[in-house]
């Protein structure tokens, strides 16, 4: 009788994990239909952040418009107010970053855009779609005398903000593997000033 008893425990205990694998699998499904993403993108949000809920937030997270974000180009602007007020006469209001004081969220536009401006094609800063791409060159914080291996290097945001906080001294080699992504990292380079960037096509994972 004991020896049933158990039998049927493990059995139940088998049938309830099986049936939440499923419930939850399901769930996975729905959540990756509803925000584009594939199932094992949802799992392993899921495994990095410990619940739904955290997951949920990151995906709605994901989900709202993130306001453009320019950086001033010290190596063309000696003072990011004088490009500041450029553009508030252009109808801009800007916002600085608090851990970047050469980038800056754009509030409002103006006109022309921010990609057509005198100030953008004369190389005064760089266009960002949001900030997270300013980070890994703040993190590395490259010195004038390192030599800085960029993969992946098209089409310069990291690159040219890298060779500003070098002042663009020591070396840069930007690789990228698609021909036509290194012709916008070159008139990246050429557009900010920057000379210590060497390019090379080619696939960096070899």
């Amino acid at each position: 009788m004991v020896k049933y008893e158990i039998v049927r425990s493990r059995d139940l205990g088998e049938y309830l994990r099986t049936k939440i694998l499923s419930l939850m699998n399901q769930r996975i499904r729905e959540i990756a239909l509803r925000y584009g993403y594939r199932s094992y993108m949802i799992v392993r949000y899921l495994d990095m952040l410990g619940s739904m809920d955290e997951v949920l937030k990151l995906l709605e997270s994901f989900e709202r418009p993130l306001k453009p974000v320019i950086r001033c180009n010290k190596l063309k602007v000696h003072d990011c107010r004088y490009l500041v007020n450029r553009l508030s006469k252009l109808g801009y209001t800007l916002e600085r970053l608090e851990w970047e004081p050469t980038a800056y969220r754009v509030l409002r536009e103006g006109s022309p855009s921010l990609g057509a401006t005198h100030e953008f094609l004369l190389g005064f800063y760089y266009l960002y779609r949001g900030s997270a791409s300013l980070l890994p060159p703040i993190i590395l914080n490259p010195s004038p005398k390192d030599l800085v291996l960029d993969l992946a290097a098209a089409p310069g945001g990291k690159t040219t903000h890298m060779a500003q906080i070098m002042g663009n001294e020591g070396v840069i080699v930007a690789v990228d593997i698609s021909r036509i992504r290194i012709r916008a990292l070159r008139s990246n380079l050429e557009r900010l000033g920057v000379r210590n960037t060497v390019i090379l096509r080619m696939d960096g994972t070899k």
